[in-house]
């Protein structure tokens, strides 16, 4: 009697700890990696849109930090541009339309040194 009280605890114990953690991976968006095309190009992710606006291949990395932060990751797609030259003042603009704020508008980041972004989600601002 006494093993099988011990054993019913320890089950419980475990799902004390286990259950509000898959509860909370189940909320969090899973993370993705995108070649966005020259142009204008609009990614939504977790409730939150992202205006790409590129005349090179970029390539965008979204993760989640927790329920409230996104982990935003931009640079040249590989091998689609190297900055040289008169080259590197090719613009880039990234802008949040949920909160009508521009995160960056400046040279694309290689490919060697990605541009790194935390977005707030509940107050529209970034962190690096």
């Amino acid at each position: 009697m006494k093993l099988r009280s011990r054993i019913c605890a320890a089950f419980l114990a475990v799902l004390v700890v286990v259950a509000p953690l898959a509860a909370l991976s189940d909320q969090l968006a899973t993370p993705i990696e995108r070649k966005v095309t020259p142009g204008v190009t609009v990614i939504h992710y977790a409730g939150q849109d992202l205006r790409f606006t590129t005349p090179v291949a970029l390539l965008v990395r979204l993760k989640p930090i927790g329920t409230t932060k996104i982990s935003l990751q931009v640079s040249a797609y590989s091998g689609s541009y190297s900055p040289t030259g008169s080259s590197a003042q090719i613009q880039l603009q990234i802008f949040w339309v949920n909160y009508d704020n521009t995160i960056y508008d400046g040279s694309v980041p290689p490919f060697s040194n990605p541009l790194e972004e935390v977005l707030l989600t509940e107050a529209g601002f970034t962190e690096k």
